[in-house]
């Protein structure tokens, strides 16, 4: 379990620190808070971006949960909708009909 006061720490200070403690034990074996607080988005986007949108994230509020569940697959203004810009120039898929 990583802190988010540790994280935030990490991201002011432009260390390496998670970075190197996740290669070293594996992403699958931390879970990390990104919540409560004003700066909790902006510490779920960072965590989504430096690690991917598998991390394990915790204590997140659930009226937040699909604010950062959104995130994680490129459909929030906080990531540039990510999603649709990997879309750009090339053919949309079908919806399949209900």
């Amino acid at each position: 379990m990583v802190e988010k006061a540790d994280v935030a720490l990490v991201i002011r200070n432009k260390s390496d620190t998670l970075h190197r403690l996740i290669r070293g034990v594996g992403h699958e074996h931390l879970v990390i808070e990104c919540g409560p607080g004003a700066d909790r988005f902006d510490i779920a986007k960072w965590l989504i971006a430096e690690f991917g949108p598998d991390v394990n994230l915790e204590n997140i509020e659930a009226e937040d949960a699909h604010i950062i569940e959104a995130m994680r697959h490129g459909l929030n203004r906080a990531v540039d909708y990510r999603y649709f810009h990997s879309w750009r120039g090339k053919k949309l898929p079908q919806v399949p009909a209900p």
